[in-house]
């Protein structure tokens, strides 16, 4: 089965100036370095005409994030990473004091339109920019214990100019029912954190394990297809999700006509295969190996603790309906 999000990866220009952004507060902090040969069989899974790259794969409370420089990395030209942009958009990062953590990481060099703000869920919630453009969201949860933990990953956002098509592609790929469907806007609250005005958007999410994928279609502005971005763009690059019988699910998916890009790979961090959704996107079902035990979504700081806050986190909500 598809057990949770393990990781999501990031084409970076700069490697080592973007590990030190994301290890701001110890909200990652590095676990291996690793380096992409340019042969055939690799650059037929990314699609891509050299897949020469170096990286660095950082674990974090909740979740692990893959930053890679390739050698011939490029930034089209347009606004592909806006808010409403179609494609894997943010990730959300989670901690007590979103204030706080907003400081620092703007510190560090992240852009800004407007500090973390309530949405009437008793979350705080703010769009920070990278320093090399990326998107992420920050939630502040002021109704978590002191000193919980240090900032943990908490979703991945994808962006689609046809959210239901999407949403259900994700039911079938993680076997899981939508959790739920929403409208918003336009209201000045929306505005504020999304820095743009009168936006009208729908929502809908999908849990499954720990892990949440929030997929986003953008009424106003318009959410627009736009062709699969490939892993050497600088940007958000895909989602890997981690699987608990590799053969299983790939047997599974092909039957549901799910195409694959390439055969099952096997590395020191166990046995993958990319492929990608009806958007577009790439995603990697990743099965860790028995012998790399740390490089499992079980395995990780937060667990014991994160059933508990993700459902102190809803309790606000759940009290607006």
């Amino acid at each position: 089965m598809i057990k949770e999000i393990h990781s999501t990866g990031l084409s970076v220009r700069d490697l080592e100036a973007s590990i030190s952004f994301y290890c701001t507060e110890e909200a990652y902090e590095v676990v291996e370095r690793f380096d992409i040969a340019d042969d055939e069989e690799t650059r037929a899974a990314y699609g891509i005409t050299n897949s020469q790259a170096k990286g660095a794969l950082l674990r974090g409370h909740a979740g692990f994030l893959e930053l890679t420089q390739f050698s011939d990395n490029y930034e089209p030209e347009g606004d592909t990473r806006g808010v409403y942009a179609a494609g894997l958009r943010h990730i959300c990062i989670r901690a007590r004091d979103g204030h706080g953590l907003f400081d620092n990481l703007v510190e560090k060099g992240a852009g800004w339109h407007a500090r973390p703000s309530g949405l009437g869920t008793g979350v705080d919630y703010a769009y920070i920019r990278d320093p090399e453009g990326n998107l992420i969201e920050l939630e502040g949860l002021p109704m978590m214990p002191p000193g919980v933990m240090k900032p943990w990953f908490d979703h991945a956002a994808i962006v689609s100019a046809d959210m239901d098509r999407l949403a259900a592609f994700y039911e079938m790929l993680t076997d899981t029912k939508m959790t739920r469907r929403n409208s918003f806007g336009p209201e000045a609250k929306f505005d504020k954190v999304a820095g743009l005005d009168g936006i009208v958007f729908d929502g809908s999410w999908i849990v499954f394990g720990l892990s949440r994928i929030e997929m986003w279609e953008y009424k106003i502005p318009e959410t627009k297809p736009t062709k699969p971005h490939t892993p050497n763009e600088i940007g958000w690059s895909h989602l890997c999700l981690e699987v608990d019988d590799l053969e299983g699910e790939h047997d599974r998916l092909s039957k549901e006509g799910v195409e694959f890009l390439g055969d099952i790979r096997v590395t020191d961090w166990g046995r993958s295969i990319f492929l990608r959704d009806v958007d577009g996107n790439l995603v990697r079902l990743l099965e860790p190996s028995i012998e790399r035990p740390e490089l499992s979504v079980a395995n990780l700081p937060a667990r014991p603790i994160l059933k508990q806050i993700r459902e102190a986190s809803e309790r606000p909500r759940k009290g607006q309906n």
